[in-house]
């Protein structure tokens, strides 16, 4: 009795665990199946939007061929190119005047600053006194002094407007001048040390040269230049006239040279009367450069012509020039055309400055 009491009890458990199973398979079964429809919707779905997201893009591509085509059309149209270069032309002409309204508005600005330092040069003249009336006078006549100095090595002109300066430095007599005047005594003392050359005793030396540079000058001159040895009274010919060595030369080369025949010699001397005469030529055009150096007051192209005279005469193949030629053209390149000057431009600045300070 009891086994067969117990046995219900004991299938009822199976019972509930066969009906849970049976439950979680459907669960899982309906999750399956939604999941799957899911997916299926959302297949379809995405197809869907990629078919109307393509429609809309291939609409929006033919209005965009479209638009281009009426533009092109636009473009293409005789009313709207002339209306294009008319307004063209509008925006040229207005950057050119634009352009114009710059230049007016710098140019018055120009005249504006202009005005302005008028205004204040003739307020500056006004409000002057008798005091710095002279001192503008002083400084005016430095600058003359400057002026005829760097531009026209006016040294003479220069002295005078620097004594006038003095004096009226002497006139105003004011002890705070003393430095200025000062400084104007030492740039007196500074012009009166300048080495001045004689222009015109060198042009007429030169003129001399290129006088005795002609040939029929050289063919009547002789070389004097006798010179005591060491016994006194003894005495020797120091150079030989250069016509002379050249007929000795040619005298001497007829004598080597009998076969020679006579329109040969005709030749060969006109051929060395040519280059002499060329080589003279040379030089008094040298000489006459320096000359006309002199006249310009130019002390580089007076040293460079004479410089190529001196070497022309100490290489010279073709005559043997005079000592006293040589040594008057080396004298003449040692003289100085333009001594270094002095320069005042400190006097200028200081009586510039002290004037400011008497002003004000």
């Amino acid at each position: 009795m009891d086994n067969n009491t117990d046995s219900p009890i004991q299938e009822q458990p199976q019972i509930q665990y066969a009906r849970r199973s049976r439950i979680g398979s459907l669960i899982t079964t309906l999750v399956a199946w939604l999941a799957l429809a899911f997916g299926v919707v959302s297949i379809v779905g995405g197809y869907y939007i990629w078919r109307s997201t393509n429609t809309q893009l291939q609409g929006i591509y033919t209005s965009h061929r479209a638009l281009n085509h009426d533009i092109e059309k636009i473009d293409q149209n005789p009313r709207f190119q002339s209306f294009k270069r008319s307004q063209l032309e509008k925006l040229q002409q207005t950057n050119d005047n634009l352009k114009q309204l710059e230049l007016r508005a710098d140019a018055l600005d120009k005249t504006q600053q202009e005005l302005t330092n008028s205004l204040v040069q003739t307020i500056d003249v006004v409000s002057r006194t008798r005091h710095g009336w002279m001192l503008k006078e002083i400084e005016y006549l430095l600058q003359i002094t400057q002026h005829r100095l760097q531009l026209h090595r006016d040294i003479e002109g220069a002295t005078n407007a620097l004594r006038i300066a003095s004096d009226r430095i002497n006139d105003i007599a004011d002890p705070r001048l003393l430095a200025v005047r000062e400084a104007i005594t030492d740039d007196l003392r500074a012009l009166e040390a300048v080495p001045m050359p004689d222009r015109d005793g060198v042009a007429l030396r030169l003129d001399n040269v290129a006088h005795r540079l002609k040939p029929e000058i050289l063919i009547s001159m002789v070389a004097d230049g006798n010179e005591s040895n060491a016994n006194p009274g003894a005495t020797r010919l120091e150079h030989k006239n250069s016509i002379q060595l050249w007929f000795s030369d040619l005298l001497r080369s007829i004598s080597d040279s009998i076969k020679i025949s006579n329109q040969q010699r005709q030749i060969k001397l006109f051929a060395l009367q040519q280059e002499q005469a060329q080589n003279l030529e040379f030089l008094r055009q040298k000489i006459l450069g320096a000359k006309y150096a002199v006249m310009l007051f130019d002390d580089f192209q007076y040293h460079a012509q004479l410089k190529s005279a001196i070497d022309t005469l100490n290489n010279s193949q073709i005559f043997q020039p005079p000592s006293s030629l040589v040594q008057e053209v080396t004298a003449l390149n040692e003289i100085n055309l333009e001594p270094e000057l002095p320069n005042i431009a400190n006097t200028i600045v200081k009586i510039r400055e002290l004037a400011k300070e008497i002003e004000e």
